[in-house]
């Protein structure tokens, strides 16, 4: 879940990747790049979580926060699922990260994918606020479903003052209730089934679930 304090993410298409391979050719070389020039200590612990199909990986921070991988694929592991991939950091606030080290070494990730993969990383630029409820419900800030509720957010909430005080309430209540009740299973079955319906109405409305539209 995502956690007060710095964030950043960057986005990518990983269609071309084996899942099997997922770990040799994403993870592992991230990890690389994120100690050797970042200067990110993520110390070897390695989470694993699964939902209703779709996977991601968590690596935590020794000194507070995580880095997740999103790759969501069928529950056979043959092929992925969605064809976006994304890496967050989260950094609390007194973890001794800084944005400068978090951005750089998404740039030399991107660096790597691009000359080494051939893949095109998406390096987003962070607004503030997360979404948190939908973060951890989904276990991904930059996965299809919370891109849509973002764009909602953007596009259309922020448009409106009633819109506006929904937001600033939201982000001012839902941090501290995923931090009280975020790894619950009750609170993630209640919330899922309402996310899952609210993002299918949105997307028929043109909402889109990726930060390669514009």
């Amino acid at each position: 879940m995502a956690v007060p304090g710095k964030s950043s993410y960057c986005g990518f298409n990983i269609s071309r990747i084996p899942p099997s391979e997922f770990e040799d050719m994403i993870i592992a070389p991230f990890v690389k790049l994120a100690v050797e020039r970042g200067g990110i200590n993520l110390g070897g612990n390695v989470k694993f979580r699964k939902d209703n199909g779709g996977n991601w990986t968590e690596l935590l921070i020794p000194t507070g926060g995580s880095v997740k991988f999103s790759h969501l694929y069928t529950p056979d592991g043959r092929y992925f699922k969605e064809p976006h991939g994304g890496i967050q950091i989260f950094a609390g606030a007194n973890t001794g990260v800084s944005p400068e080290q978090m951005e750089n070494t998404l740039r030399e990730f991107a660096a790597y994918c691009h000359h080494e993969l051939g893949i095109q990383c998406n390096i987003v630029e962070q607004k503030g606020g997360g979404c948190y409820i939908a973060t951890a419900v989904y276990g991904s800030y930059d996965c299809p479903q919370v891109w849509v509720l973002r764009r909602y957010r953007d596009n259309s909430l922020a448009q409106k003052t009633r819109g506006r005080l929904f937001i600033k309430f939201y982000y001012a209540a839902s941090p501290v209730a995923v931090k009280l009740f975020g790894q619950s299973k009750w609170f993630n079955s209640f919330w899922r089934g309402r996310l899952d319906r609210w993002v299918s109405e949105l997307q028929e409305k043109g909402y889109k679930d990726s930060p390669y539209y514009g």
